[in-house]
């Protein structure tokens, strides 16, 4: 199945849906453009990442018109109340998405803490028994989160 879904370089919405199971799916990487280093793990993003196409064009166009509807109707071709509608939905989804984005944030931080001790280690910044305090202190700090939670 995923030979299937990398068949095209084109960009994937971070709205998509597992095409399996239906499930949610979350950033698992990234990737540099230039040199190809990938990063791995969980990936912080926020509420803008999940809307799709559609609600992006209300969000710039809000954007654009400073806020006033009257100034959307035209450009998105829609009455005033159905602007005044989509508007509320679009604020709806943003206000869920932010607790399940800050959630993602919280756990998306060990990794990145990791990494800057490993870039310190690669430097000999740090010795290796240092940096292998210092993670296993992180992942200490991470399993406490989750049984605060």
């Amino acid at each position: 199945m995923s030979g299937a879904m990398n068949r095209s370089p084109s960009v994937i919405s971070l709205n998509h849906s597992c095409p399996s199971c239906d499930g949610s799916m979350r950033v698992a990487s990234l990737r540099c453009e230039s040199c190809d280093l990938e990063l791995k793990g969980p990936i912080a993003s926020n509420e803008f990442a999940f809307l799709n196409e559609d609600e992006l064009h209300l969000l710039r166009i809000f954007m654009r018109s400073e806020g006033r509807v009257r100034d959307m109707e035209a450009p998105l071709g829609l009455s005033y109340p159905t602007i005044r509608t989509r508007i509320a939905e679009l604020n709806d989804k943003l206000r869920s998405m932010q607790s399940f984005v800050s959630q993602n944030a919280r756990r998306s931080k060990a990794p990145m803490e990791i990494l800057q001790i490993l870039k310190k280690l690669e430097c000999k910044e740090i010795s290796v028994e240092e940096s292998i305090n210092l993670i296993s202190e992180i992942k200490k700090g991470h399993r406490n989160e989750h049984r605060d939670a």
